[in-house]
């Protein structure tokens, strides 16, 4: 399988300036002996008339997977970029950027018997890197090599045991890191009483960390946890539901010290009788997350709740619309607030034309934080976007027009583009 396009947008600002940016991509996949291959390739160019600022960008990608049967896998990809960016139209405020980006990773999982459930999984990555930016340049590589086995000696209990090395190299500034890890979690079976569901959990582990920059570190974890649930059928088709849970951990860590954190949740969500086509629910949660001990001590609360509501209008109409307060708070008082409401509308079928899809977005955010330790109250940070297209597909060729309003804060955004296509191949 293989696919070719090209795409081109312009469009001018209030200020007059004319801009444009356009790119060419081609992708070509194949399957062969229980491998797959598959490439990638994009070049991008765009022009911003008011900076006198331009881009120029290349992009390939290759990636391969191989599966000779259900015991073993491996993935591998590989991509490198290319950017220039120059910006200014004299000598003294020009200023340009250069920008060289190359990754390379295998990961390959493989179970050597299938009676037993023992696992193995191992991974290769590297990076290399190179920016200038006006004549400022920066060098970055890495090499990463991990490997870890996992065996499950009951369905509740699992044993994992891993490590990592990595070389790293910043700006000739060499560093190797060993890490080593040994974990151990246990999951118990799920405990009914009567409709209520009950499941208690424990995990432990010790790492052991080393570098050539900073003193070698060893760490002892240790928690376990519970929660519960609890529904209850209201009549008429609603239903409550309750969950309540609580988790402890300890560490001691011989650089940072010894820590405990204790964290309680619970949640509550109601969903009524659904009336016809409208369905929808109600849900809150609240936590409390302290931390005691070690280099940071943390004391975190949260409060949420938020509402949900779907309504399928016709065969090719639907709506939905959901809003969310939220409330949270930290060990200094800082105190943060957020609301989020969102409605969509979509008509696969709009003015009764096929092919004709209408879609309306109209989104609203509000966020502040107080401190009483700041001199002042943050003011309030809100927006909001209004969104709507008109989406007309025949054949292989289609023809878009959108229509965006959105404003951040006293800044306002008005747009209305036009998108002629054509697809070739299988792109």
């Amino acid at each position: 399988r293989y696919g070719v396009g090209y795409d081109r947008n312009t469009w001018n600002t209030t200020e007059g300036a004319g801009n444009a940016n356009s790119g060419l991509q081609g992708n070509y996949s194949t399957t062969f002996d229980k491998q797959t291959f598959g490439l990638d390739a994009r070049r991008t160019e765009a022009v911003w008339a008011l900076g006198s600022s331009d881009l120029r960008s290349n992009n390939i990608t290759g990636r391969h997977t191989y599966r000779p049967d259900p015991l073993f896998s491996a993935a591998s990809s590989a991509s490198i970029e290319q950017s220039n960016i120059r910006s200014g139209n004299n000598t003294i405020n020009s200023s340009e950027f250069h920008n060289r980006y190359l990754q390379a990773n295998t990961n390959a999982n493989w179970q050597p018997d299938p009676e037993l459930p023992f696992f193995v999984n191992s991974g290769v990555r590297i990076n290399d890197s190179v920016s200038d930016a006006n004549g400022i340049s920066s060098t970055s590589q890495s090499q990463n090599l991990n490997a870890g086995v996992s065996y499950d000696h009951t369905r509740n209990l699992r044993f994992y045991l891993d490590g990592t090395l990595t070389n790293s190299k910043n700006d000739g500034i060499p560093n190797r890191t060993l890490t080593e890890n040994f974990r151990s979690n246990y999951q118990s079976d799920t405990i009914k009483f009567g409709d209520s569901s009950y499941n208690w959990g424990a995990n432990g582990g010790m790492r052991h960390q080393s570098n050539t920059t900073s003193p070698s570190n060893q760490a002892i974890t240790g928690g376990a946890g519970h929660r519960l649930s609890t529904p209850y059928a209201l009549g008429g088709g609603a239903s409550l539901n309750l969950s309540v849970s609580q988790d402890f951990l300890a560490e001691n860590d011989r650089l940072a010290g010894q820590n405990r954190t204790l964290s309680h949740t619970g949640g509550l969500t109601w969903r009524p009788a659904s009336r016809g086509t409208l369905s929808g629910s109600v849900s809150g949660s609240v936590s409390d997350v302290r931390t005691i001990g070690g280099a940071t001590p943390m004391h975190n609360q949260a409060a949420s709740l938020g509402a949900e509501a779907v309504n399928r209008i016709s065969a090719n109409a639907n709506m939905r619309a959901n809003a969310t307060q939220q409330w949270s708070k930290n060990e200094t008082g800082q105190v943060s607030t957020s609301a989020y409401a969102n409605l969509t509308y979509q008509h696969t079928r709009a003015f009764d034309v096929q092919n004709l899809r209408y879609a309306l977005t109209y989104m609203m955010n509000r966020t502040q934080s107080r401190n009483p330790n700041w001199q002042s109250i943050q003011p309030a940070v809100s927006s909001s976007a209004l969104d709507q297209s008109l989406d007309y597909r025949i054949g292989r060729a289609n023809v878009r027009l959108t229509v965006a309003i959105a404003q951040y804060g006293q800044a306002t955004s008005n747009s209305i583009m036009l998108h002629l296509g054509r697809s070739f191949g299988n792109l």
